[in-house]
C-alpha cells in the first residue's frame, strides 16, 4: 500500500510530466507503421509474394505466402503501393507517423494470352545462393582480421493490453495518465504499454587471431533500475548481434538455421519475386519460406542481395508460426547492411522484436510482453586493435565509473534518430511509478525472461529453462537452483543447484563461489 503522502506526490509529478510531455511534440521523430493484407478482390484469398511499397522509395516488403505484410518507416512517405504481375495496382494514402491497417484487394487483369506450360527450375536461384556462400569471405565482417567500430543500443519494454482489468485494477486514479503513453505493435496490431527503456554507446573490438570480442561503454541510462556503473556492464551486453553469414543464428539459447547457411535449402524454399535498383546497383529480392519437412525452429521472411557483389543488403525475417523457442510466441528481426568506400560491406543497423507469454494462446486478451532492440553501428575502423591490460584480460565488457554521468544534450548527439514523444516519455513515467507493484512484478518477470532467474531480494531460484528436461541417462529430469543477488552482496555470489532424474532414480547437485575483485565482470 502506498501512503497518503507518496501518493500526492506522485499525483502532483503526474500533472508535471503531462505538461512537459505535450510541450515536446516532435512529429518527425515518430515512425510510420503499416500492417495488412493483400487479397485477390475476386476471392478473397491472399496473393503471395505481392510487392507493397511506399510510390517512389525502395521502402517495401513483399507480402507472405498468405499475402500478410507489416513495414516501418521513419521517412516522410505515405503513398503505399501494392501489386505483382497480373494484378492491378492499387495506391492508398496512409497517415504519417502513426499505426495504420491497410488491407488490399487487387483485381486481375484479364488477357487473352496463349496457353504456356511452366516446369518448375531451381537452377538460377540455386546459382544465386552458391555465389553468396562463396563470397562470405569477403562479405562477412567476422573474417575481417581486425575490426572496430561505434554501437549504440536502445532496449525496450512493453506490456501488451494495458487496458487489461487485471492491470488497470493495480493502477491508482493518480496514475492513469501512464495511457497517454500507449503505443500500437506494427507486428501484432496490438496495443502496448512501455515500460521500460535503456540507451547504450560503446566502442566494439573484434580481432579474429587470437579470437577477441571487446565492448568499452561509453554511456548508458535506465529507466526506473538502480544506477550504478556494475549492472551498466550487463547492460551492454546483453544484445544478440545477429549475423545472418553465419550458418546458425542463435535466439534465445535455440540454434535456428539462417538462410543464408551453406546447407540453406535443406531447411528453405527459395523465390525469386524482383529485381532491382538501389543505389545505383542491382539487387536481387528473394523471398523464403521453411521447408514443409522442416519441424524445427526456422525463419520466414525476405533478403535484398547485391547482384554484384552477392552481399547481404537487408533481410527481414519473422520466427514460424509454432517454433518452440524458450516464451517466445513471435520474433522478428531486421538487419541491414551497407557499402563501404572500399566496396566491402559492414553492419548498418540490427533490429529485433520478441513477444514474450507465458502461453501460446491468442494473446489478444492476455498481457504478455514486448521486447524491442535496435543496434546501430557506424565510423568502422579496421586498423586499431583493442589493447588488453593485465587488469581486464576476462572481461569482454569495459565500464568506466562515469558511465552514466551524462544528460540530455550527451544522447541528442549520439543518437543515429530522435527519440519519440512516447520514447522520451518513458524515462519521466517509468521513474514516477517504478514504486507501484504492478511495475515490479513487470520489471522481476522480464528479468526472469532475459536472465533466467526470477529474483527476492537476496536470493534468486532458476533458472526456469532447467526446471525439467529430459535425456537417455536421467530420463525426465527435475532440477533447481539459488543463486544470491547484488542485494546479498555487490562482490560475492553463491549458487548452487538440486536435480533428481527419474530413470536413473539418483540426487545429483553442485555449487560455485564466485568473487569479483574490480568493477569489470568476472
Amino acid at each position: 500500500m502506498m501512503t497518503t503522502r507518496f501518493g500526492n506526490i506522485l499525483g502532483t509529478l503526474s500533472v508535471t510530466i503531462i505538461l512537459t510531455i505535450l510541450s515536446f511534440t516532435d512529429a518527425n521523430a515518430q515512425a510510420t507503421k503499416v500492417k495488412g493484407r493483400v487479397v485477390d478482390a475476386s476471392t478473397g484469398e491472399g496473393i503471395p509474394f505481392a510487392g507493397v511499397y511506399f510510390k517512389n522509395s525502395t521502402v517495401g516488403v513483399s507480402a507472405d505466402l498468405d499475402g500478410y505484410y507489416f513495414l516501418e518507416t521513419r521517412d516522410t512517405l505515405s503513398l503505399l503501393s501494392a501489386s505483382i504481375l497480373g494484378y492491378e495496382e492499387q495506391v492508398v494514402k496512409v497517415n504519417l507517423h502513426r499505426f495504420n491497417e491497410v488491407n488490399f484487394a487487387l483485381r486481375p487483369v484479364v488477357d487473352e494470352l496463349n496457353a504456356a506450360l511452366v516446369k518448375p527450375d531451381d537452377r538460377y536461384m540455386r546459382s544465386i545462393l552458391k555465389k553468396i556462400d562463396e563470397a562470405k569471405s569477403r562479405n562477412n565482417p567476422e573474417r575481417r582480421r581486425l575490426y572496430s567500430c561505434d554501437v549504440y543500443t536502445k532496449m525496450e519494454l512493453d506490456v501488451t493490453n494495458p487496458e487489461n482489468p487485471m492491470i488497470s485494477s493495480f493502477l491508482p486514479k493518480d496514475f492513469k495518465f501512464v495511457y497517454d503513453y500507449m503505443d500500437t505493435s506494427v507486428v501484432s496490431g496490438m496495443p502496448f504499454l512501455p515500460v521500460l527503456i535503456s540507451e547504450t554507446t560503446s566502442r566494439y573490438y573484434h580481432r579474429k587471431d587470437p579470437p577477441s570480442d571487446r565492448e568499452v561503454i561509453k554511456a548508458t541510462r535506465i529507466s526506473g533500475v538502480d544506477k550504478n556503473p556494475i549492472l551498466a556492464q550487463f547492460t551492454g551486453n546483453m544484445y544478440v548481434k545477429t549475423n545472418f553469414y553465419e550458418n546458425y543464428i542463435n535466439i534465445f539459447q535455440v540454434e535456428i538455421p539462417s538462410p543464408l547457411a551453406s546447407n540453406g535449402m535443406t531447411y528453405y524454399n527459395y523465390y525469386l519475386v524482383d529485381s532491382l535498383q538501389i543505389d545505383g546497383r542491382k539487387t536481387y529480392k528473394i523471398r523464403f519460406h521453411p521447408s514443409k519437412w522442416v519441424s524445427s525452429p526456422t525463419f520466414d521472411g525476405e533478403m535484398s542481395i547485391d547482384a554484384g557483389e552477392y552481399a547481404l543488403r537487408d533481410i527481414h525475417v519473422r520466427l514460424k508460426k509454432g517454433s518452440n523457442v524458450n516464451w517466445v510466441r513471435d520474433m522478428t528481426i531486421d538487419v541491414v547492411n551497407t557499402r563501404l568506400p572500399d566496396s566491402t560491406w559492414f553492419y548498418k543497423q540490427d533490429r529485433m522484436y520478441v513477444d514474450f507469454s507465458p502461453t501460446t494462446r491468442d494473446s489478444s486478451k492476455i498481457v504478455t510482453f514486448l521486447g524491442n532492440r535496435q543496434i546501430d553501428y557506424s565510423n568502422p575502423d579496421f586498423a586499431t586493435t583493442y589493447r588488453e591490460d593485465k587488469d581486464d584480460m576476462s572481461a569482454q565488457v569495459q565500464a568506466g565509473k562515469d558511465v552514466i554521468n551524462n544528460d540530455e544534450s550527451y544522447w541528442q548527439g549520439v543518437r543515429p534518430f530522435p527519440l519519440s514523444d512516447k520514447e522520451r516519455g518513458i524515462y519521466n513515467m517509468v521513474d514516477s511509478i517504478k514504486n507501484v507493484p504492478l511495475y515490479k512484478d513487470v520489471y522481476a518477470l522480464a528479468e526472469m525472461l532475459v536472465n533466467g532467474f526470477l529474483n527476492t531480494k537476496y536470493v534468486g531460484f532458476g533458472p526456469y529453462s532447467s526446471l525439467y528436461s529430459f535425456n537417455e541417462l536421467e530420463g525426465g529430469r527435475i532440477q533447481l537452483g539459488v543463486r544470491t543477488t547484488k542485494d546479498f552482496s555487490r562482490r560475492v555470489r553463491l549458487m548452487g543447484y538440486a536435480a533428481y532424474g527419474f530413470k536413473d532414480k539418483t540426487f545429483k547437485g553442485g555449487g560455485t563461489f564466485e568473487y569479483m575483485f574490480n568493477n569489470q565482470p568476472t
